[in-house]
């Protein structure tokens, strides 16, 4: 197109020189075409822009991630001229769209209307806009482009996968230090209480020195050991000056998170949820009802934290009775070091990192936390499951 325009112009000059130099009224006629052909396909150029008529539908604005869902739009011609040259320009950074040539250029007759049925379905969960960004229009000549900017471009609220694990490669398990959680079955017996000897008792159970000091038998009476929570620390203080990329950080984070929780609910053992929304919050899901009300607050969006993950962090009060598992997109030096110190409180910390940065660095500085990656084009599913 840039070529199409230096040539106008270098016709324009030199007809300009000729007309200077020799005059003419074949030198004039030159100059007059050079100039009001470009003005004429710039006229009619605006004229198509002012009249060109653009319309799309989606069957459901609220769908789940990768489901398909119907998707229709129309391009018309209301004018009495033809239009020529246009292409329109789909949201491919976020959807596919299925059995479309997205290459394709379309001439409108004057009244001629065309319609395309198609199936999208959308790769990650949030609220964005979907469809056709804007219509490229040409000239006839090929001298300008104009972008029809599309103003009915369709919100969608795109709903999480629940993604159903068999195994977790987050979960902690007998060979770590400390742990005993439900999914591994009760802890040690512990003998903390004692009652009056009932007939029946086993010998064993007697409590011989409390006997013998009041001249009176007792057995010993046990409580098992509490199981120990897993408590998983969501960070949804997301670090991006580029949309798409905190979009697909906020999806892999939230189906990480749903997995995590569907996965220990499951297995009968419950786990509290942390995340900030102007403040620590706590949601724990240890059935299907409260994991459809986590679900619920999941497809909603979890609000952006204003605040870095080292907050979140500083404001845990580790009791020695939980292990963590963390979910973050800001790992570094800081960060990695306050997890190392919820060790030294007597937990266990598993970390699953979402990004593209080299951490290789970081995951030797403590050999008892469990530090796995996942890529910005990884599937979630595919990590949490090695």
């Amino acid at each position: 197109m840039k070529k199409r325009i230096y040539v106008v112009l270098f016709i324009i000059l030199l007809s300009l020189i000729l007309i200077s130099v020799r005059g003419g009224k074949a030198s004039y006629c030159v100059f007059y075409a050079a100039v009001i052909i470009p003005l004429m396909s710039l006229v009619y150029l605006i004229r198509v822009y002012l009249k060109f008529k653009l319309y799309q539908s989606i069957d459901n604005k609220t769908v789940v991630k990768g489901d398909r869902v119907n998707y229709t739009f129309d391009i018309s011609n209301e004018d009495i001229i033809t239009y020529t040259s246009i292409k329109v320009e789909f949201e491919t950074d976020k959807t596919v769209i299925d059995d479309f040539d997205t290459d394709k250029v379309y001439s409108l007759l004057p009244g001629q209307k065309v319609s395309h049925h198609t199936t999208l379905y959308c790769k990650y969960c949030g609220q964005y806009d979907i469809g056709i960004k804007y219509a490229s229009i040409r000239d006839y000549l090929n001298l300008f482009l104009f972008h029809y900017k599309v103003d009915t471009m369709i919100r969608v609220k795109v709903l999480p996968r629940i993604i159903t694990l068999d195994r977790l490669s987050l979960a902690f398990d007998e060979s770590d230090d400390k742990v005993n959680i439900g999914t591994h079955g009760g802890g040690q017996r512990l003998d903390n209480q004692m009652r009056n000897y009932m007939p029946g008792d086993s010998a064993k159970m007697i409590h011989y020195k409390a006997s013998a000091r009041q001249n009176k038998l007792f057995s010993r009476q046990y409580a098992d050991e509490p199981k120990r929570r897993v408590r998983v620390v969501l960070d949804n203080y997301i670090k991006s000056d580029d949309e798409l990329t905190g979009i697909i950080v906020r999806d892999k984070l939230t189906e990480a998170v749903l997995s995590i929780a569907q996965y220990y609910y499951r297995n009968n053992a419950g786990v509290d949820i942390f995340y900030d929304e102007d403040g620590l919050v706590c949601t724990s899901v240890y059935d299907q009802n409260t994991f459809n009300k986590f679900y619920t607050i999941c497809s909603d969006g979890f609000k952006v934290s204003k605040r870095p993950f080292e907050y979140m962090l500083d404001t845990l009060s580790p009791d020695g009775r939980s292990d963590y598992i963390v979910l973050t997109s800001n790992l570094t030096d800081g960060t990695f070091v306050k997890c190392c110190n919820l060790i030294s409180t007597g937990s266990n910390v598993n970390i699953l990192y979402v990004g593209d940065d080299d951490i290789s660095g970081l995951s030797g500085i403590n050999q008892y936390i469990r530090l796995v990656k996942a890529g910005l084009n990884d599937e979630i599913e595919g990590v949490l499951t090695i």
